[in-house]
């Protein structure tokens, strides 16, 4: 997952550099919080945590356009794990990883109010972009006398959208709080249906 990494920053940067021509302002932030994948099949994954950061530009009014790097981790359920081997009659099961995780790159615009009096404002956020997903487990031991090793999930770069939004305390062109919600939908080709995950984030957003 690092060798993406790199070059997604670089893009993202690009494309924000491309946005600020007719900017009015910037605003930096960064933040953590939880996060849990949600939808069929899973089950397997625990709730994890989510950190990020993210760059806007206030092109006119309430319009902000930029983007969002993030990345999440979640640990798998033992239970569900165990009942999967069993089906699959592997004996004496060892397993060489413990975590789902992704790598989110998505350009994003966010609509944002601007109340000069009020200590609390509020955005709707929605963006589209790149998803590289580790959702891996490998597991190894017998089925009868033969030595084999099965792998549940995939390792995959995907395209997946996000939609949201939260409150800002304090100032929006200043310092301020955020706290928001994020649905999360990528989509996995033809590897089945779509994964999804949601994430709860507390940040603080500086604006120059």
């Amino acid at each position: 997952m690092r060798r993406y990494s790199s070059f997604f920053l670089v893009l993202l940067i690009l494309l924000m550099a491309s946005s600020s021509v007719n900017a009015q302002q910037v605003r930096f932030s960064i933040d953590g919080g939880t996060s849990k994948p949600v939808g069929e099949n899973q089950e397997m994954l625990h709730w994890g945590f989510s950190v990020g950061g993210s760059v806007f530009f206030n092109i006119i009014g309430s319009l902000w356009l930029g983007g969002r790097i993030a990345y999440d981790r979640w640990g798998f359920d033992e239970a569900e794990l165990l009942e999967r081997v069993t089906r699959l009659n592997i004996i004496d099961p060892q397993k060489h990883s413990d975590a789902g995780e992704a790598l989110e790159v998505v350009p994003a615009v966010r609509l944002m109010s601007n109340y000069p009096v009020s200590p609390i404002n509020f955005f709707l956020h929605g963006g589209a972009g790149i998803y590289v997903l580790n959702l891996e487990t490998k597991i190894s031991g017998f089925r009868g006398t033969e030595e084999v090793t099965d792998i549940f999930g995939s390792d995959m770069m995907r395209f997946g959208m996000q939609l949201g939004g939260g409150i800002i305390l304090g100032s929006p062109t200043f310092l301020s709080i955020e706290l928001f919600p994020l649905y999360h939908l990528v989509f996995n080709g033809n590897n089945g249906g779509p994964f999804q995950f949601f994430s709860i984030n507390l940040g603080v957003g500086l604006g120059i």
